[in-house]
């Protein structure tokens, strides 16, 4: 038998492919930030799109919900931190370009999500 969890993750899967046909059906020539934002919006879903009904409905399954809403606290982060560099201006920051220091602010992200799993992970774990 199929989980309920596996259900929700195939239709956030089939609504980010829905998502690509219809976009690519709409406008056939997708240019610069178009792409960007049609991609951004496909790596939400497929990332996010379970969590976010999980964690809206407040149902935990095999993830906490704290832990699925930090999760899509860093995926809105990311997206942010990923049109900021892809469809910001070509900036340099002490000489360093735009798109390393969203990779690097990205990579602080990720760091500081593992940080707070590895913490509450932790935390469960101790007898009280």
């Amino acid at each position: 038998m199929v989980s309920r969890e596996t259900l929700v993750h195939l239709g956030s899967v089939l609504a980010a492919l829905s998502l690509l046909v219809v976009s690519g059906w709409l406008f056939p020539a997708l240019d610069g930030s178009l792409l960007v934002f049609v991609y951004l919006c496909y790596h939400a879903l497929i990332f996010g799109g379970a969590h976010a009904y999980f964690a809206w409905r407040g149902e935990a399954g095999t993830v906490p919900v704290p832990s699925r809403w930090r999760f899509l606290w860093a995926l809105a982060a990311w997206i942010v931190l990923g049109v900021v560099g892809a469809l910001g201006p070509d900036w340099t920051v002490q000489g360093v370009p735009t798109d390393a220091v969203m990779a690097g602010l990205g990579v602080v992200v990720l760091l500081g999500y593992w940080l707070l799993e590895a913490q509450d992970g932790y935390r469960s774990s101790r007898p009280t």
